[in-house]
């Protein structure tokens, strides 16, 4: 009886998810639209901070690339801690290194160096996932709404990598936390898009790879969510969850 009772549930869960079909579609950017190659991001990171110590001599600081690269990385590691509703931008995250290394800051200081983090990370080269662009050409040719909902201390970086991919002008909007002044998983963030599209909550669906933040956050401004697990990993138990899950982008065509 209970098997029986199990079927007939998941046969009308399957049935639902096929008639399931959304007119906003909201991606999550690091690691869903964009993978991060840690090894590139390594080698940038060394290579930035020894250009740094050079900028940094000019200006009368003796400073080892190794400490730079270290302090880069605690400051960047207490942002992230913070809470979501304190967003905090790249320029500030560079007065708070300038400072820890003890050289004396001013806005021509602090704009270099956030240019410098900028330049260093753009021309790192990074790749979109396998299968997004077709997937947001077929989204397209079926009038859906695409948008970006995403934490990031600077959108710069994230724009000029969509352009250099050619995938920038499918988006339709751009919420990048360090712009709209708070950060997944808080659901403002969310019903900020899902109320300039004026769309039902039953019409967006989010997409993204961090169970902490795109779930729980999907799930705080009550939309769908979907897992975006390429490598399969077991979802967290300590995370409600998903309504969904997959593995590549043509999975998610279903919801066209």
């Amino acid at each position: 009886m209970e098997l029986y009772i199990f079927l007939k549930f998941l046969t009308f869960y399957l049935y639902t998810l096929k008639l399931m079909k959304f007119k906003l579609f909201s991606f999550d950017y690091w690691d869903t639209i964009v993978p991060i190659d840690a090894e590139k991001v390594e080698n940038m990171r060394k290579e930035r901070a020894f250009y740094l110590s050079k900028v940094f001599k000019e200006w009368g600081y003796e400073i080892n690339s190794d400490l730079i690269k270290y302090i880069s990385h605690e400051i960047w590691e207490i942002y992230k801690s913070y809470d979501e509703t304190k967003e905090i931008t790249l320029k500030k995250i560079v007065s708070d290194i300038l400072l820890s290394l003890k050289i004396e800051i001013d806005d021509e200081r602090v704009e270099k160096v956030v240019k410098i983090y900028e330049d260093f990370l753009i021309k790192a080269g990074f790749n979109i996932s396998e299968g997004i662009a077709d997937f947001l050409k077929k989204a397209k040719s079926k009038n859906k709404k695409i948008i970006i909902i995403s934490n990031t201390p600077g959108a710069n970086v994230e724009r000029e990598i969509l352009k250099e991919n050619k995938i920038f002008d499918f988006f339709d909007a751009f919420y990048f936390s360090c712009e709209v002044g708070i950060r997944k998983p808080h659901p403002e963030i969310f019903e900020r898009a899902i109320n300039d599209f004026n769309i039902l909550k039953s019409e967006v669906v989010h997409i993204g790879d961090r169970p902490e933040l795109d779930i729980v956050g999907a799930k705080n401004a009550g939309i769908f969510s979907i897992y975006y697990n390429p490598k399969g990993y077991k979802y967290p138990d300590n995370f409600p969850k998903p309504d969904f899950e997959i593995k590549n982008f043509e999975e998610l065509e279903r919801f066209l």
